[in-house]
């Protein structure tokens, strides 16, 4: 019988409830997201085996190096390199803080997010373009579902209707908003030409992105960007972007 404990202000409340355990929930304080990552920072050493008895006599004494071990979710674990996570507070301790909480995730096939040459040779085709953004709008609306930390509550979005040359055009305005970074990492079989976010394709699903207000705007000033390449078997490849904060924030859970 698993038990959950519940804190509510100043109350605390246990609830059992029959069946498997649970899956284990995050570490930080006030978030009870499931938690897949260990922290892997390095805490301290210890000793494993019996030391000898008699001087000059070893009986297998071995140093083991700990790591913190505490459980993170997908929010709340800093990636400081390829496959190691540390915990917010180790991060910042060590001042090794890249990456700010992941805030957005969105996985596309490659089709929904073409290459850079791809994208030159289609963005003509209005066809195209239209159905592709379509997709990518559907993705990222869906998304956003799991992913509530998406929203920048200072950023307003004003769109004013103007007529220029005899033609409706809609002025778009930004204010507020902060700066954040987008990884695009691209699994296929085939290595692009050059590693970059337009060539791995980041460009259809950023300018997406801008559009539903997950980023202020694709430009320097307001975005990094990082892209990565994984080979993939023929038929399994995808374009995972993650969007990770840059500034320190407090993020409700």
């Amino acid at each position: 019988m698993p038990c959950q404990r519940l804190q509510v202000g100043p109350l605390t409340a246990y609830v059992c409830t029959r069946g498997k355990p649970t899956a284990p929930t995050c570490s930080v304080k006030g978030c009870s997201e499931s938690a897949p990552y260990l922290c892997d920072h390095p805490i301290k050493e210890r000793r494993r085996g019996k030391a000898a008895r008699v001087p000059g006599m070893a009986l297998g004494v071995q140093r083991v190096q700990t790591t913190c071990d505490r459980r993170l979710c997908e929010a709340h674990r800093v990636q400081v390199g390829d496959g190691v996570d540390h915990c917010p507070h180790h991060a910042q301790a060590a001042g090794t803080v890249e990456r700010r909480p992941l805030v957005f995730k969105l996985e596309l096939t490659l089709r929904q997010a073409p290459t850079m040459n791809e994208y030159a040779a289609a963005k003509k085709n209005r066809r195209y373009m239209a159905k592709r953004n379509k997709q990518v709008d559907e993705a990222i609306m869906f998304a956003k579902l799991s992913w509530p930390r998406w929203k920048m509550g200072d950023l307003v979005v004003t769109r004013e209707p103007k007529i220029v040359k005899d033609k409706l055009r809609v002025k778009e305005t930004r204010t507020g908003g902060r700066r954040r970074l987008v990884v695009v990492h691209r699994y296929s079989s085939r290595e692009p030409d050059e590693i970059s976010c337009d060539v791995a394709g980041g460009k259809i699903p950023i300018d997406r992105l801008v559009q539903a207000g997950v980023l202020v705007d694709d430009n320097r000033k307001w975005l990094e960007r990082e892209a990565k390449w994984s080979l993939a078997p023929p038929g399994k490849g995808r374009v995972v972007l993650s969007v990770h904060e840059l500034e320190q924030v407090t993020v409700d859970p």
